[in-house]
C-alpha cells in the first residue's frame, strides 16, 4: 500500500568555492552551518519541519590527501 500523503521538498544551498575557509580560521562545521542556514533561508522552511537532511560532495576524494 502506498502512502500518497507524503510531501518531499528538495532545497539546497552552495557555499562559495572561491572562499578560503582556512584563511578565515573556520572549520568544516562553519561551512556546514552556512550551507544549512542558506538552505533554510532560500527555501523558507521552518527548521522544526525538517525530518532529514543529507550532505554530499561529489568530488571530495579528488581534493583530500
Amino acid at each position: 500500500m502506498t502512502n500518497n500523503n507524503n510531501v518531499y521538498i528538495l532545497g539546497g544551498y552552495q557555499t562559495d568555492f572561491a572562499r578560503n575557509w582556512a584563511r578565515e580560521y573556520k572549520h568544516i562545521s562553519a561551512m556546514m552551518r552556512e550551507a544549512f542556514e542558506g538552505g533554510i533561508y532560500f527555501t523558507k522552511i521552518e527548521p522544526a519541519d525538517i525530518d532529514a537532511a543529507f550532505v554530499a560532495n561529489f568530488a571530495g576524494e579528488l581534493y583530500s590527501t
